[in-house]
């Protein structure tokens, strides 16, 4: 069933990394079950009261891509697209608005990325992504390892991302296409500086945003 839209919430909005995002939910499937990721950064900042992403249940999308200038376009297709579930990630309710925003898309020549943790999204979407990102981790709370290893074979615009709490998880998850390196307040490893880029140099071309920013990223996840 499609909740109704949370007054004031819109899809599209700013992103200190990604540069835009659109979330047609900031909730998940995890959260709403009760058992969000344990190192989710967005509960971390919504405990703390740090830049915290208010909880909203469904933000309609309204053809914001159609009015996109060529110029935002294009500094987001040089990072591989718009993002998709920067702050909540897929519900199948949300299927007629993903076909509207993918139909703009291409009518822009915008491409669209996507994280995710819901494998059904990456049989339904892959088509109409650019890349997509299941993500991984050695906490229990990502897709399971064999089935991320079974979606990357069986679609060639499919990575693996892991989200990497603890020093241990990197030699765990040497199979991951991309690296993100724990960056919350939220009771695991917070890497500095030196240690990412320690990790970089063993990990070349796979640790992902160590400028804080997709455009100036080496790797740019794509």
């Amino acid at each position: 069933m499609t909740p109704s839209p949370t007054a004031g919430a819109k899809c599209l909005g700013k992103n200190g990394k990604t540069i835009r995002s659109i979330d047609l939910s900031t909730d998940c499937p995890k959260r709403q079950a009760g058992n969000p990721c344990k190192y989710c950064y967005v509960e971390a900042s919504r405990s703390s009261g740090y830049c915290a992403k208010l909880v909203y249940t469904r933000a309609e999308y309204k053809g914001e891509i159609l009015r996109m200038t060529r110029k935002m376009i294009n500094r987001l297709n040089a990072c591989g697209g718009l993002r998709l579930f920067s702050f909540g990630d897929y519900i199948s309710w949300m299927d007629p608005d993903i076909e509207r925003i993918c139909n703009d898309a291409e009518k822009k020549g915008l491409l669209l990325k996507a994280i995710t943790k819901q494998t059904e999204f990456v049989h339904k979407w892959h088509d109409r992504m650019n890349v997509i990102h299941v993500s991984v981790d050695n906490v229990g709370c990502g897709v399971p390892w064999d089935e991320a290893q079974n979606l990357r074979k069986m679609y060639p615009n499919v990575r693996i991302r892991a989200a990497v709490m603890r020093w241990e998880d990197l030699d765990a998850l040497r199979f991951v296409d991309i690296i993100t390196l724990n960056h919350a307040m939220n009771g695991y490893r917070l890497f500095s500086a030196a240690e990412k880029k320690a990790i970089s140099e063993t990990y070349p071309m796979k640790v992902c945003c160590l400028s804080g920013s997709c455009e100036t990223c080496e790797i740019k996840c794509m």
